[in-house]
């Protein structure tokens, strides 16, 4: 009779998940971390509300979550390098001094490190050592915990630190406020998922799921264009997004966690260039009330499409 194995130690967040970045040296990984969050950082500040330095639309908090999860605790010092070089570029030129830029840069940094790590903390604790996509309640974890609540900290922290280096009147603080968490919840609930999915490499598959795979991408791609790129739709006035849940349902039900993700990333593409030039469903007023009405629609679409991929 043999004797039953050894169960083995608990591990830290993302120890199982970190293989294939186990032989990387930390400061590889740290300085790649930084450069992904300083890119997309700078994407995102384009659409940065006029005259201030919060945008609504905010990729790098999926890639910090992500990275944490997959990497190890290790790399988090990435996060703070990417967040006070892409923040620090922003403000330089302000009427401030060069040191509240840097002071404000640097807590950016700290405010997002720390959001990341608290949200990669409760996963752990919640979830185990398991992917968050691979169970409907871990699904509902990964959006609440590692979403919606972790986001809170980020959004406090660097709200406050607006107001009070001078960038930002006390007035605004409730829009600013909310403009800034959306968005990070956002950048959460879109990129994290396509990275968790996607890092592993991909298994052969007939050409027949080849084949379906690409008739679902254009498909997916010419019905978001047609209603959120388009800047003349029928049903003028009236919701015309409904079109679009079919082709996340599709590819959650055929291709699981890969599938749901890449079409709710590609149609958040689309549906922010499209609003911003004034176009699609959700373009009803400014550009950051219309951009943070489509964050909302889009959320609604990762958790179903997410939820669906897991059951």
């Amino acid at each position: 009779m043999t004797d039953a194995p050894t169960p083995k130690p608990a591990l830290h967040a993302g120890a199982i998940r970190e293989a294939a970045f186990a032989r990387w040296p930390a400061w590889t990984l740290i300085l790649a971390l930084g450069a992904a969050y300083f890119v997309t950082a700078r994407l995102g500040l384009l659409l940065a509300i006029p005259g201030g330095h919060v945008t609504p639309v905010w990729p790098p908090s999926g890639v910090a979550l992500a990275a944490l999860l997959l990497c190890g605790w290790r790399v988090w010092p990435g996060i703070w390098l990417g967040s006070f070089a892409a923040n620090l570029w922003d403000l330089v030129g302000s009427p401030t001094s060069l040191s509240t830029d840097i002071a404000t840069s640097a807590t950016f940094g700290a405010g997002a490190s720390a959001a990341a790590l608290l949200g990669a903390q409760l996963l752990f604790r919640y979830v185990g050592q398991r992917s968050p996509l691979e169970r409907v309640r871990d699904v509902w974890a990964f959006m609440a915990l590692g979403g919606a609540l972790s986001c809170l900290l980020s959004a406090t922290v660097g709200v406050t630190t607006l107001c009070l280096g001078g960038f930002t009147p006390w007035s605004a603080y409730g829009q600013v406020w909310l403009t800034w968490w959306l968005g990070n919840t956002a950048g959460v609930l879109v990129v994290a998922p396509l990275l968790l999915a996607w890092h592993r490499p991909t298994l052969s598959c007939h050409w027949t799921v080849w084949l379906e795979a690409a008739c679902w991408l254009g498909l997916l791609i010419a019905v978001t264009s047609y209603v959120f790129v388009q800047n003349a739709l029928p049903f003028s006035g009236r919701p015309f997004a409904f079109v679009i849940i079919p082709f996340v349902i599709w590819p959650a039900v055929r291709f699981g966690a890969r599938g749901a993700a890449t079409a709710v990333a590609l149609i958040a593409v689309l549906a922010v260039w499209g609003t911003t030039r004034s176009g699609g469903a959700f373009s009803v007023g400014t550009r950051n009330e219309s951009l943070l009405l489509l964050e909302v629609f889009v959320g609604v679409l990762v958790i179903t499409a997410l939820c669906i991929a897991a059951i």
